[in-house]
């Protein structure tokens, strides 16, 4: 009871407070019915007074970057204190740390937008963070302003990656324009890569990718049901934005759904594009039940959790061997048919801009 009334007040909505509540031992919360105190004095023990121990060691990982996904997005006064809260978060971890997130962890760039409206680019962030895309919302006084956009990462189940980070460049930003300065990159080293400094890097992505299609927003919701429990999609949040995804191979067969944040794709029909669609394949879960569902002999099938991507071309940057794309959503596919192609398909580097 104490968490649900002290937590739906405004300032629990704010990422200072939800560290706070995280990582302080001693907290006194106020509600509106009294006030609460938390104390925390020490380690968990047994009944005979030895250390518990909840968890394997390698499980911390797993089990902190749970307890991080709700910090992003929650309200904050900006993109450079999201980035830094994250930071303050995960200091004792010993990963990476790139634009607002943490690597080599693949769930990182799999983050998906929770309510509809209009989307907005943030400019001088890569494409690939969270803290990429943002909305307008009504101020007090009528007018629209700019605010951060809510995302959120699904529950993994039996999830295994299948990309790997390979390389990573940062990108110097210019003050006065906020456009990065890909001209620069090789030459530039971040002073502070939790700041500014450190606000914008192209990712060097080894993976499977294919082409896909995009068509129009799923218009029912035993649709979306059905969509989100064949691709072991838990919680089913944001799925008013899903729509549906083919392959060039068999453009009348649903292969899965995508959530597009991208301001060139808001639309309700199909995504018009010059340039092709991809699908570069994050984490595979395998036997996801619903196989009965698409007609399979098997109650199980395979389910593959993507980032739709779009090619870029920059100058400057770009080499023989360094093709970029930018993202502009994310999703999942299923499907014997994309279990064939899925096989064939021969990993290759992407650089994420």
């Amino acid at each position: 009871m104490v968490r649900k009334k002290v937590t739906s007040t405004f300032n629990a909505q704010a990422g200072w407070v939800y560290q706070e509540w995280l990582l302080s031992r001693q907290i006194l919360a106020f509600a509106d019915f009294g006030l609460f105190v938390q104390c925390e004095t020490g380690n968990p023990k047994s009944l005979a007074g030895d250390d518990v121990k909840f968890i394997r060691d390698d499980e911390h990982g797993d089990e902190w970057d749970t307890a991080e996904k709700p910090d992003k997005s929650f309200k904050s006064s900006g993109d450079e204190s999201r980035k830094a809260g994250a930071n303050d978060d995960n200091e004792t971890l010993r990963y990476a740390y790139i634009c607002g997130s943490w690597f080599p962890e693949v769930r990182e760039l799999l983050w998906e937008q929770v309510e509809p409206g209009p989307r907005i680019r943030v400019q001088g962030v890569p494409t690939w963070s969270w803290a990429s895309m943002g909305t307008t919302i009504t101020n007090a006084t009528g007018g629209n302003v700019i605010s951060d956009l809510e995302v959120r990462w699904s529950t993994p189940y039996r999830s295994s990656s299948d990309c790997v980070l390979k390389d990573f460049i940062h990108v110097p930003v210019d003050p006065g324009t906020l456009r990065p300065r890909f001209d620069l990159a090789g030459e530039y080293t971040p002073d502070n890569i939790y700041g500014n400094d450190g606000r914008f890097a192209a990712l060097g992505v080894s993976g499977r990718l294919m082409e896909i299609q995009l068509h129009d927003l799923f218009t029912d919701d035993d649709d979306r049901t059905v969509a989100a429990n064949i691709t072991s999609q838990r919680p089913s949040f944001g799925c008013e934005m899903w729509r549906g995804v083919t392959t060039p191979e068999t453009p009348g067969t649903i292969a899965g759904w995508a959530s597009i944040e991208h301001p060139d794709f808001q639309t309700d029909v199909s995504c018009e594009c010059d340039e092709a669609i991809f699908a570069l394949i994050a984490t595979v879960s395998r036997k996801v039940q619903g196989g009965w569902l698409l007609g399979n002999f098997s109650p199980h099938l395979t389910a593959y959790e993507v980032l739709y991507l779009r090619r870029v071309h920059i100058p400057g940057f770009e080499t023989r061997d360094r093709d970029c794309y930018e993202r502009i959503g994310v999703g999942r596919l299923f499907g014997d048919e994309m279990g064939i192609t899925y096989a064939v398909t021969d990993e290759s580097t992407v650089w994420l801009v």
